[in-house]
């Protein structure tokens, strides 16, 4: 099982489910009650994100370069 790759002729691949990803803030921060993130205006911030190997850091870090923040 891995996640999704590009896709490649020479590869056949099946999606098993989806994940969502979510914004998690700390309950006293100004991003907490929000209903919806602008990543590039909290590109400044420090954020924490599994590390390259993982699903989720593809799609954390695509995300960002999407919102236009390294």
């Amino acid at each position: 099982l891995m996640a999704l790759p590009e896709p490649d002729a020479e590869i056949g691949s099946i999606a098993l489910f989806e994940d969502e990803m979510f914004f998690a803030a700390p309950v006293d921060s100004p991003y907490a009650q929000r209903d919806a993130i602008d990543l590039h205006a909290c590109g400044d911030e420090p954020f924490v994100s599994l590390g390259e190997g993982f699903a989720t850091h593809h799609g954390f870090t695509e995300a960002f370069r999407t919102a236009g923040v390294a």
